[in-house]
């Protein structure tokens, strides 16, 4: 079953309405200081995105049919699983022949205090994972694959690459194998499990290093 297209008029108001999110996280980040209660306002804001994106598009049109949320989220855990044996694997050859430590690569800075790495790893971990493939998977690779696979895949990776900051390696990775699965699959929440056990994975090198 192949990812939904995405018509002209829904793209162009999801495109606006992730715009007056994204300023609105800005806004706030500059305003709220860093801690607990920034975290809270994101994972909020985050909420009402998935809530307006899925009410705009609909969860058909998003691949997020109710029928196949169970078949798409086992399919997530066996793609996470093998992909977290590849990772394994080139991990380990990388460490044998450089002698540097890979996981440092893939460190990511979490708050020091309880309540607030809590908050973290449930925004991070589940929330944001949410939102982003609804909006980079479901909404823009559904439209840009009126186009074909190869420029879907293309224009909503490079898209999510810039959207983080131009983060690096891992973003280009994960945009590809997310809108891989999702094509493969058919189902979004396929890409969004393997996103959310993916930044869990990552948070947790972070306790382990």
């Amino acid at each position: 079953m192949l990812p939904k297209q995405i018509n002209v008029n829904a793209f162009g108001i999801a495109l606006l309405t992730a715009c007056l999110f994204y300023i609105s996280e800005i806004f706030a980040g500059n305003l709220i200081p860093k801690g607990a209660l920034s975290l809270l306002f994101i994972g909020i804001i985050r909420l009402i995105q998935i809530a307006v994106f899925i009410r705009i598009i609909g969860l058909n049109a998003l691949g997020l049919e109710t029928d196949r949320l169970f078949s798409g989220f086992i399919k997530g855990l066996i793609w996470s699983f093998a992909f977290g044996l590849l990772v394994i694997v080139i991990a380990e050859l990388f460490w044998l022949w450089s002698g540097k430590n890979p996981m440092t690569f893939l460190r990511s800075e979490l708050p020091e205090n309880g309540i607030e790495r809590v908050l973290f790893f449930c925004v991070g971990g589940w929330i944001a994972p949410i939102a982003e493939e609804i909006f980079f998977r479901g909404i823009l690779y559904g439209f840009f694959r009126r186009w074909g696979i190869v420029a879907a895949m293309i224009l909503s990776t490079a898209i999510f690459f810039i959207a983080h900051n131009n983060a690096g390696f891992p973003q280009c990775v994960g945009g590809i194998l997310f809108a891989m699965s999702y094509e493969s699959e058919g189902s979004l929440m396929t890409p969004i499990v393997i996103h959310s056990l993916g930044n869990i994975a990552i948070f947790t090198v972070y306790l382990l290093i």
